[in-house]
């Protein structure tokens, strides 16, 4: 994290050195201000990655004072909101005005949570213009389904050749993680290419329909069959090898597969990995944490519709979910009107930052502003 600026406010001194000495421990640029005012004076004249500011200092809207001249200066800017406990509120209002996030002050692990919200927020923005899928191989799948993933690459390249999007193959093991840094402004495009890709790797979408272009077309039929052939391949490698045969001897689930419905194993599991939106599912559960903070107290019923909508995040939000979430939304509405305005209020925001972008991005941010008329 070395390379961000840090601006820690707080009219408690002993605890702005604490701070400060915590994140420049952590490689952070740290600067400090211990009221208002002076914290408004370095926002018009620096631009800062993080803002972490106490609600209460000179009045009651200190902190809101400090939020509203950050977003002012730069939307980009991250605040974190600490709170005494039992503000949760004013800390909502804040949260309405573009905080990242709020923190109950008298916690025992307050700076430690801090520090934590800080990596969240940077990890967010880091990962606003990359797509990460990673997926772990058994070893008959390794080499059929390293093929799948590196083929994507050549797609990329062909339809994209001047837009500067770069992909990375990384391999630890039986561990693979494909990482694509795309431009500015280009991550969507890439993702809704990657989505239809996953589709057609698990056979939910017709190359036709992927692509009209007849030699990309023909070019990706071989690639299948070549995933085919390596899988025949390495079955028969690895069955030779007395020690794995032994192995296979034991799972009588696997000795029942035939080579075809092991590629569709493999193609399956590949695709869901292609179609899944790690980022999205991050955010929302970093959304639902913070709802539930706000609660004071336990429901059950709010909990189970929370766990509900990231599974169907989880799973990617197609049409036919349309219905249950818009349920599932109400619901949470009945129960606490509050809870559900932080999600549906930050679900937009996420949405307008671009950092769920995506179909299911698109879906969900969708659903939400239909749920809000309501």
């Amino acid at each position: 994290m070395i390379g961000y600026t840090i601006l820690v406010v707080d009219d408690e001194v002993d605890a702005v050195k604490k701070l400060k000495r915590m994140l420049s421990h952590r490689g952070f640029d740290v600067y400090t201000a211990t009221n208002e005012t002076e914290a408004i004076n370095m926002i018009n004249q620096n631009r800062y990655d993080v803002i972490v500011t106490d609600l209460y200092m000179e009045n009651d809207n200190s902190g809101i004072s400090v939020l509203q001249a950050a977003k002012q200066r730069d939307e980009r800017t991250d605040v974190i909101i600490v709170t005494a406990f039992g503000k949760i509120l004013t800390a909502f209002d804040s949260s309405r005005l573009g905080a990242f996030d709020y923190i109950e002050k008298d916690s025992d692990d307050v700076y430690k949570r801090i520090c934590s919200k800080i990596d969240e927020a940077l990890n967010i923005r880091v990962t606003s213009n990359t797509i990460i899928k990673s997926i772990e191989f058994s070893p008959e799948y390794y080499q059929a389904g390293m093929s799948i993933l590196t083929y994507f690459g050549n797609i990329v390249s062909q339809r994209f050749p001047d837009a500067g999007i770069k992909i990375k193959i990384e391999q630890e093991n039986l561990n693979v993680r494909m990482i694509i840094q795309t431009q500015e402004g280009k991550k969507h495009i890439i993702e809704k290419v990657l989505y239809e890709y996953g589709l057609v790797i698990q056979g939910k979408m017709a190359i036709e329909d992927f692509s009209h272009d007849q030699i990309e077309i023909l070019d990706l039929r071989s690639q299948l069959r070549l995933a085919h052939v390596q899988l025949e391949n390495q079955r028969e490698l690895l069955r030779v090898k007395e020690d794995h045969f032994h192995e296979r001897q034991k799972d009588d689930y696997l000795q029942k597969k035939s080579l075809e419905e092991e590629v569709r194993w493999l193609r399956s599991q590949v695709g869901n990995v292609l179609v899944h939106s790690e980022n999205i599912i991050e955010k929302f559960k970093h959304i639902a944490n913070s709802a539930l903070q706000s609660m004071g107290e336990r429901n059950r019923i709010i909990e189970d519709a929370l766990r509900l909508l990231i599974q169907k995040i989880e799973m990617g939000i197609t049409d036919a979910d349309e219905k249950e979430i818009k349920e599932t939304a109400v619901l949470i509405q009945k129960e606490n009107s509050t809870v559900f305005e932080i999600i549906m209020y930050q679900i937009k925001e996420l949405f307008l930052k671009g950092s769920i972008a995506g179909l299911s991005g698109n879906m969900l941010t969708k659903l939400v502003e239909e749920c809000t008329c309501y």
